[in-house]
Formats: C-alpha cells, sequence, structure tokens
C-alpha cells in the first residue's frame, strides 16, 4: 500500500478538530481497531492499528503547535495512513508538503457553516467523505476522488 497523509485544511475555527475526531469515530464503527496508542480530550493524537495497516492521526492543525514535529513522529512509527488537520497555508501545509515523496497527499478543504448545527452536520459529511476515500485507499490501493 502506498504510504498517504489525509489533510483536512481550513480556517481557524470551522470545525477541524472535530471532523478529525469524527473519523476516528467513524474508523471505530466500521472497523476492528488495534494497538491504540492515542491521547484524545478535544483533540486526538497517536496510532492504532486495522487490519494490519498502521495510522497516525493529529487533529490539532494550528500554527505554533509544532504539527511538523508530530509528522515526523507518525512517519518515525511506520504510519502508512496518516490523517491531520492544517491551516489553509503556512506552517502546517508546509509540514505536509515535506512529508513528500514518502506520503501520496489527499487534501481536502473544511468549509465554515455558519450556525452550530449547520457546522456539525457539515463536518459530519466531511469526514464520511474521508472515510470514504480511506477505505478505498485500503481496497484498492488509491483514494477515491
Amino acid at each position: 500500500m502506498d504510504k498517504t497523509i489525509f489533510a483536512l485544511a481550513g480556517r481557524s475555527g470551522c470545525g477541524k478538530s472535530k471532523t478529525v475526531n469524527f473519523i476516528y469515530d467513524l474508523l471505530e464503527k466500521e472497523f476492528e481497531i488495534t494497538d491504540k496508542n492515542l491521547e484524545r480530550r478535544y483533540e486526538i493524537e497517536g496510532t492504532f492499528k486495522i487490519n494490519g495497516i498502521i495510522f497516525g492521526i493529529a487533529s490539532m492543525g494550528d500554527p505554533c503547535t509544532d504539527l511538523r514535529g508530530r509528522l515526523l513522529a507518525l512517519k518515525k512509527q511506520r504510519c502508512q495512513i496518516i490523517i491531520c488537520a492544517t491551516r489553509t497555508n503556512g506552517e502546517t501545509i508546509d509540514a505536509v508538503i515535506e512529508l513528500r515523496p514518502s506520503y501520496q497527499t489527499c487534501w481536502d478543504r473544511q468549509k465554515y457553516v455558519d450556525g452550530e448545527s449547520a457546522q456539525i452536520n457539515n463536518n459530519k459529511k466531511m469526514a464520511q467523505s474521508f472515510v470514504n476515500k480511506i477505505q478505498c485507499l485500503m481496497e484498492h490501493n488509491t483514494p477515491a476522488s
């Protein structure tokens, strides 16, 4: 399987961290997760396995949070799939780009939606889209567009 990083970019306050948490929740419902080594409060970070595939996850994608260091640590732990949040430009985008060519990158953009319930629904739809792409990668070695 090609190593892939699934990166969710968005502005501050648009629900990136919540969406990354929703992604994990959906994966946990769909698959048996083993070898969990996660820290989870509001943010989620760490590693886990699904069907022997090592996943890394990092929801804290704001500037000055050392996303680069966390992604390099996940790479060092031999994660085959990494899920993370980033801002729309700057150091967090650069941190993801630095993983090339070791990792393919699958980008998506988190939208800001007015209204809390509308934003949560949007976050859940985005999470499902990511999970669909991850499933496609696991089954066919290529993320769905």
